[in-house]
């Protein structure tokens, strides 16, 4: 780590003002996948509840289970 202080800043200002461009550059490339990706992720969510659902309504079915005495 640099001991001056305007060296470390100036070199954290470069570091971030490249990770923006990467980012926006990335962003202009992707932009046309976002909207697939929001319907995947409330397909899988709508899977996720109707998974959950049918998970409670078995639990609720199923009848409690007996405790065994110990050493039986």
């Amino acid at each position: 780590m640099p001991k001056n202080k305007l060296l470390y800043i100036g070199l954290l200002i470069v570091a971030a003002a490249a990770l923006i461009y990467v980012g926006a550059w990335l962003t202009a490339k992707i932009e046309f996948a976002v909207p697939y990706a929001i319907g995947v992720g409330a397909i899988m969510i709508i899977v996720g509840l109707v998974m959950e659902s049918k998970k409670k309504k078995a639990a609720a079915e199923e009848p409690p289970a007996v405790p065994t005495p110990p050493g039986a």
